[in-house]
């Protein structure tokens, strides 16, 4: 999954694994350390929740 930082706009690629304990201890963005933006709920099967640079969801 690729999130972009709501700081400096840096894309931020999030495995799998990182996103199953993202509740506990949120991914930080690898240039300037802010919080990303972790949705709630994970993906279906077949379903992204990739955030893009303006912060909205987008659906493929």
């Amino acid at each position: 999954m690729i999130l972009y930082c709501p700081g400096c706009g840096a894309q931020n690629f999030i495995g799998k694994e990182r996103l199953r304990v993202a509740r506990e201890k949120p991914p930080l963005c690898w240039v300037c350390g802010e919080t990303l933006p972790v949705g709630e709920t994970s993906p279906g099967e077949g379903e992204s929740k990739e955030c893009t640079k303006d912060g909205t969801k987008s659906e493929e």
